[in-house]
């Protein structure tokens, strides 16, 4: 995932991001705080590390889907939600979920052409 912050000093600035998919074994909230210093941070879910965010000038997360037991060919949805406390500060999409396919061994055959 890649979120651009909005560099405005005086914009409200989230400390904290999470990371709803709901797939196929059900939910998973994945929570990071948001420091930017460039030093990479856990992603946690219920407490365990699954993944990594850093915040430079843009914030890079990586969630393997593995440790989530999503598999290639699964179908799942996300939610990002910016949190300043427990407040939230915006919400991507503001309703409702992305639709997101896990890539298999089919998808480059398919997607890509040369």
């Amino acid at each position: 995932i890649r979120l651009d912050p909005d560099p405005d000093p005086g914009a409200a600035h989230a400390d904290r991001i999470r990371v709803t998919l709901l797939g196929p074994l059900g939910p998973s909230r994945l929570d990071f705080p948001v420091v930017g210093d460039g030093v990479p941070r856990p992603v946690r879910r219920d407490g365990k590390e699954v993944g990594r965010a850093v915040l430079a000038k843009i914030l890079e997360v990586e969630i393997p889907f593995e440790p989530l037991g999503i598999l290639p060919g699964d179908e799942l949805v996300m939610a990002v939600e910016a949190l300043a406390g427990e407040a939230e500060l915006e919400r991507i999409p503001r309703s409702g979920y992305l639709p997101l396919s896990v890539p298999d061994a089919d998808f480059e055959r398919i997607h890509w052409r040369v």
